[in-house]
């Protein structure tokens, strides 16, 4: 994460500090309420893990900032592995680390293509548009 602000505020010729450059960078999330609650009501309950694209600085800022996180029975993070979704590698490592089986694995996600690269590894998928319509396709599944 240094050395990434260090290299936007060169190429950028920003005069920042660093300090107030991930301040900007990284408050940039909000929770959504009705999925956070589904999560915590399956916490104890189903098995979670979560797959994130995402930079250092924004784990740590939105591991600080919410609960959430800690309810995952494990984390993933891109930055951590050098692997992004939605490259097969991800899921299969995933898979592999959380000692999953993909058919039996559900997967979640707001972008079609991290979807697609999911069931190319044999999950299954639901592509999240919003929260009705996830309820919808959790009942398929027996959740929800």
């Amino acid at each position: 994460a240094d050395q990434f602000f260090q290299a936007i505020r060169l190429r950028l010729k920003v005069r920042m500090d660093e300090r107030r450059m991930r301040q900007l960078w990284d408050d940039i999330f909000s929770e959504n309420t009705p999925v956070a609650d589904l999560i915590r009501g399956w916490h104890g309950k189903l098995r979670m893990f979560l797959i994130s694209n995402t930079c250092q600085s924004h784990v740590e800022q939105f591991e600080r900032q919410f609960d959430l996180f800690r309810l995952f029975d494990g984390r993933l993070y891109s930055c951590h592995v050098g692997l992004l979704k939605p490259e097969i590698e991800i899921y299969e490592l995933a898979l592999k680390k959380f000692r999953v089986e993909a058919s039996k694995t559900l997967f979640i996600d707001d972008r079609p293509e991290n979807i697609e690269g999911a069931r190319a590894a044999g999950l299954h998928a639901i592509h999240f548009t919003g929260h009705v319509s996830l309820l919808a396709e959790l009942k398929k599944f027996g959740l929800g």
